[in-house]
């Protein structure tokens, strides 16, 4: 099994395990390393079950290819997936949109000024 293979099946398990989440994979030809970002933020770095998961993926991958390196990494790090070969979402994942130029009304309710009202639960 290619280094490659032996990922994109573990990620696909990791999203079944973990539908909140979404991964993406970049490999870097000349450093022979596996980039993996992993989303949301705040389940990579506080969810212990996730921490787990990781752990032991990392442990079976340099098991298998010792002479590779895989590397997970979240946004706002200092390493980005620039040029993704795949990605995968879980079924609960959700790309919350972040609102930059927005003014806070009362209720929870959010107008930007593109004139987007939007209501928050």
């Amino acid at each position: 099994m290619r280094a490659y293979d032996f990922i994109e099946n573990r990620l696909q398990c990791l999203v079944e395990h973990f539908p909140q989440m979404k991964v993406s994979y970049e490999f870097d030809g000349f450093s022979n390393s596996h980039f993996i970002e992993v989303l949301p933020s705040n389940e990579f770095r506080e969810n212990l079950e996730y921490s787990k998961y990781e752990t032991n993926l990392i442990i079976d991958f340099i098991s298998e290819f010792p002479n590779e390196e895989i590397v997970f990494v979240t946004k706002n790090d200092l390493m980005t997936i620039e040029n993704p070969l795949f990605i995968k979402k879980g079924s609960l994942y959700e790309n919350k949109p972040l609102f930059w130029n927005s003014i806070t009304w009362s209720n929870n309710s959010i107008l930007d000024f593109n004139l987007k009202f939007m209501r928050f639960p």
